[in-house]
């Protein structure tokens, strides 16, 4: 039996997620003994995606957005890796932002050690200026009528201060 550490990705389907799959697995067993991918549709994996025929490799049907589906997985987790992304302006609110609390409050019953969110320095607003963080705030993006409501950084940047109050 090894003693190596069990690791969550959560959003493991999407290039950020599974290139973390990737890199975890290139750890020995000694490090890393389980990589649980949390996916919300697992037959929906591209074949090649992730390193399935790695045996620590486990994948999971789950929704950032459940908390039940998300607390299945966090047993005896040393760390969590959240790289989902919400699509479109409901998808953004409810995964970039509303499902911290969730995430947080998971990660607290089961003991997590560490959260890592995967994020960006444009959400925060001290770069409100910057030209892409425009674009990414415009209707453009969100698919919202207006530059009068909140854009996907500002809603990235609730999320993540959602999660750090969480503890």
């Amino acid at each position: 039996m090894t003693s190596g550490k069990v690791f969550v990705v959560i959003g493991a389907k999407g290039g950020t997620g599974a290139e973390i799959v990737k890199r975890l697995s290139e750890k020995s067993a000694d490090e890393v003994s389980e990589i649980r991918c949390v996916v919300r549709s697992p037959a929906s994996i591209p074949a090649g995606l992730l390193p399935t025929g790695d045996k620590r490799v486990k994948v999971y049907a789950g929704d950032a957005t459940n908390h039940a589906s998300l607390v299945k997985t966090f047993s005896s987790a040393e760390a969590v890796f959240f790289a989902a992304q919400g699509k479109g302006y409901r998808g953004i609110c409810k995964v970039d932002r509303d499902s911290m609390q969730i995430l947080g409050k998971a990660a607290l019953e089961k003991g997590v050690k560490r959260v890592v969110l995967i994020s960006t320095m444009l959400s925060d607003p001290k770069n409100k200026y910057q030209p892409t963080r425009l674009l990414l705030n415009s209707p453009f993006i969100t698919g919202r009528a207006g530059w009068f409501r909140k854009g996907m950084m500002d809603l990235k940047f609730e999320g993540e201060n959602i999660l750090r109050k969480t503890g």
